[in-house]
């Protein structure tokens, strides 16, 4: 079993890096395309809805094949999408048709990743361990894709088709190395757990509040990372330069993740209050990236935004320790699920709020982001202060 979780671990790795080859590419791709600037916004979002829909679709499937299957069909679907978007571009519509088919097949590993670390480990503690290993091991995926998709099209010449068939062939073979991988294994459901008593089942109505928190963290923090690729380029970076940022930011947030994990196991922490005061810091520091001056924006990247990006990637693990805390065996999956939803909406919202502010003033899209994590802010401090009242009470 625990060679299972070994390979599980890499393959998120692996499966990460395949995502990514395109996304440094993406400004320029869209330029090329000669599109509006709004359909860059666009295209993640209507992505994001069919992440949305496809987690619902293939978790409703679950219930009635096999998961590795669907986890096949999924990754070559967003596969076969990425080959549509290089080379049947010519009509903006119909290119978003192939993002909303790309988030669609993409909701399979969403939804299966972290159901795998149930099948491949014994006990809850080495599965909640896993679960929370597997995000920063996909952050470290993403951060090398990005880095080697700029390369390959900056450095060395390639064209965005080869890289888009690149792409393509990685995750196929990725897919199919999974499938048969867990082909033999015999999905095990679930266990049922009798809850001690009927407050156990009951959901809690203060999550919905945590979960509205997580939606608009996702949406101020989409805001910045999605329209600082198309930044970068509009500045005359390269997409190699691009690769370059995403990766060392994306490095840096999980070194700062796995300190902050290995810290939490010696130290009692109050996640709530963790994750109120680094949505107030993401704030301040995109703030402060974007009003340096252009000609000091590198500066500005791997000083601010660099801790604002560690940030994001600390709100992330901080949630799902704050969800895990607050949920027992019988509706964890529930719960976990309702926040993969938050973050699908803040997703879909996002760039296109942030496409919308962009189009009248670039830098005024960034200074949005910092205003709406100060509201999510307080809107944390609000719930944190009506929390401390009911235990008095």
């Amino acid at each position: 079993m625990k060679k299972k979780a070994y390979f599980l671990t890499l393959l998120f790795f692996l499966y990460g890096i395949g995502v990514c080859f395109i996304h440094p590419l993406t400004p320029e791709y869209v330029n090329a395309l000669g599109l509006e600037s709004v359909y860059y916004g666009l295209f993640y979002s209507i992505m994001s809805f069919g992440m949305f829909t496809g987690s619902l679709f293939f978790g409703w499937m679950s219930k009635k094949t096999k998961r590795i299957y669907l986890l096949s069909i999924g990754i070559i679907l967003y596969a076969l999408s990425q080959l549509l978007f290089g080379f049947v571009n010519t009509n903006g519509l119909l290119i978003l048709v192939w993002r909303f088919m790309g988030g669609f097949g993409v909701g399979a590993p969403l939804s299966f990743f972290a159901t795998f670390a149930n099948e491949v480990t014994k006990d809850k503690a080495s599965r909640d361990k896993l679960i929370l290993i597997l995000p920063p091991v996909e952050i470290i995926g993403e951060a090398v894709g990005y880095k080697l998709g700029g390369f390959l099209h900056a450095r060395m010449g390639w064209d965005f088709t080869s890289v888009f068939i690149l792409q393509a062939a990685w995750l196929v073979v990725l897919s199919l190395i999974m499938f048969f991988l867990f082909f033999k294994d015999e999905v095990r459901p679930e266990p049922k757990i009798e809850a001690k008593s009927k407050e156990k089942h009951k959901f809690n109505p203060a999550m919905l509040v945590f979960f509205l928190i997580i939606m608009l963290a996702t949406l101020s923090s989409i805001i910045t990372t999605k329209y600082t690729e198309k930044y970068v380029i509009q500045l005359g970076y390269t997409s190699d330069d691009l690769g370059t940022i995403m990766m060392v930011t994306a490095l840096v947030g999980v070194a700062a993740s796995l300190i902050y994990s290995f810290f939490s196991k010696k130290i009692k922490f109050n996640y709530r209050w963790i994750h109120a005061v680094l949505l107030v810091i993401s704030g301040v520091m995109i703030l402060v990236t974007y009003l340096i001056p252009t000609s000091g924006f590198l500066i500005g990247v791997y000083t601010t935004y660099t801790i604002f990006y560690m940030c994001k990637v600390l709100i992330s693990s901080t949630d799902t320790r704050i969800i895990l805390e607050n949920s027992n065996e019988s509706n964890k999956g529930f719960n976990m699920g309702l926040r993969q939803a938050s973050i699908a909406s803040g997703n879909f919202v996002g760039p296109l709020i942030g496409g919308a502010i962009y189009d009248v003033n670039n830098v005024w899209a960034f200074f949005a982001s910092s205003i709406m994590f100060g509201v999510t802010f307080l809107i944390s401090i609000i719930a944190l202060a009506f929390k401390k009242k009911e235990k008095v009470d």
